[in-house]
């Protein structure tokens, strides 16, 4: 069998494979659907449906974080918004605005995260929404007047803290307002996660990335917005935290995938409650991978070898029924969410045709690649040439040049459309 023979059937084998992980990754998303779909729990004071923290773990309970994301999880895969499963559970969250709630006694309307979750859960099915009032409002109201987002709402007497999870995680929930564009808290939050993007060492533990790779997805949430075309440190934030997160996937061992990272904060202290400090857990792998995708145009090579390693990951564990992290015995409604958003942001026309046009280009590619590299090699051979036995004749040297500066392009574009791009 010759060279030719074997380039062709190289091809067709990654044309297969592409193909098969579409089929997975849709057979995934279903599957992530239907789990949420078999195990709701029901208030006890209503019968309502919503979810809890884990799945299969206690009949009773139920909280904000696992019903925003049973909704936006049955949404990304295409339920009907008006089945009775989901205003069941849109009507739970709505009652973190009801003071008699038990959402309010626990103070869940002071915790940032959660009224994401709730803003989040809010028309999930919708791309684009106007303000309302409610948890949309209570986000923004939250905002610091210095930039960005502390970990729970305030009092005017209070001089909290921004911090970058709290920043990334509210600016991405509140990416679907157009009317929020416009407003101050908008353009200092992005300022203060773009005047952040550098220092961070990604190599010691995984908050490094998750707070990275969390400020990127929020960033790249608002490419194309007149309020980051006014911001001069984003486009430098953007290529910073990229390089950074490319470094990383690159290095991340395949048994570490989806391990959590764990981010525990102290809300305001509260005489009339127990409750005194949170966390939240997050999946830094997908939220990276979902942060490369969320720009297609800027998907290189190791940023594509990233995503299809996550993405080949979560589709294998959810036919296993095993998607957790390998610390945890539960399966977690939010870690599913997690690779909802991932499946779906594959599965989105935009991105797909990122990936098939790199697609046709590797399949060409063997042919393109063998090609510069060759052009690689003669440059090499005629740089020698010209240094030992040069042409006498002005006309032969300046060819020479010539051809030489040609295999040296080519040979830049392969390196840098391999390793940059």
């Amino acid at each position: 069998m010759g060279p030719f023979e074997n380039l062709s059937m190289a091809a067709r084998e990654r044309f297969r494979r592409h193909k098969f992980r579409l089929s997975a990754a849709k057979e995934a998303q279903e599957e992530i659907a239907q789990l949420f779909e078999r195990t709701p729990v029901q208030r006890s004071e209503t019968s309502q449906r919503c979810w809890g923290q884990h799945f299969d773990w206690s009949p009773t309970q139920y909280g904000i974080y696992g019903t925003s994301a049973g909704i936006e999880a049955l949404s990304i895969a295409g339920r009907n918004p008006g089945s009775s499963l989901l205003r069941e559970a849109t009507a739970v969250i709505a009652r973190v605005e009801d003071p008699t709630s038990r959402f309010q006694r626990q103070r869940d309307h002071l915790n940032v995260y959660k009224l994401a979750a709730c803003v989040e859960a809010t028309d999930s099915h919708l791309p684009v929404l106007a303000g309302t009032p409610g948890s949309y409002a209570r986000l923004v109201s939250a905002s610091l007047p210095s930039g960005g987002w502390p970990d729970y709402r305030y009092e005017p007497d209070e001089e909290p803290d921004a911090t970058m999870l709290a920043t990334a995680a509210s600016l991405y929930a509140l990416r679907r307002y157009e009317s929020f564009y416009p407003m101050d808290e908008c353009a200092s939050g992005l300022k203060f996660l773009a005047d952040r993007q550098r220092g961070y060492d990604l190599t010691e533990s995984l908050q490094a990335p998750t707070l990275v790779g969390y400020a990127l997805l929020a960033l790249h949430s608002y490419q194309g917005t007149p309020v980051v075309q006014r911001l001069q440190t984003y486009a430098d934030a953007v290529v910073r935290a990229e390089r950074g997160l490319t470094r990383w996937a690159r290095r991340r061992p395949r048994r570490e995938l989806f391990d959590q990272f764990r981010y525990d904060f102290v809300e305001r202290p509260n005489s009339s409650s127990n409750r005194d400090s949170d966390f939240i857990a997050l999946m830094p792998d997908c939220i990276v991978a979902l942060a490369f995708m969320q720009a297609p145009g800027r998907l290189n090579a190791p940023r594509r070898r990233h995503v299809i390693r996550v993405i080949d990951g979560i589709t294998r564990k959810i036919s296993s029924r095993d998607f957790k992290p390998r610390n945890v015995d539960k399966r977690a409604t939010l870690d599913h969410l997690w690779a909802q958003r991932v499946l779906g942001r594959f599965l989105d026309v935009s991105v797909m045709a990122a990936f098939s046009r790199r697609h046709r280009a590797q399949n060409a590619s063997s042919f393109s690649f063998w090609g510069r590299f060759a052009a690689f090699s003669g440059l090499s051979a005629g740089a020698i040439w010209m240094s030992v036995a040069p042409f006498e004749s002005g006309v032969g040297n300046a060819v020479l040049i010539a051809l030489a500066a040609i295999l040296g392009g080519l040979a830049v574009e392969l390196f840098a459309g391999r390793y940059f791009k």
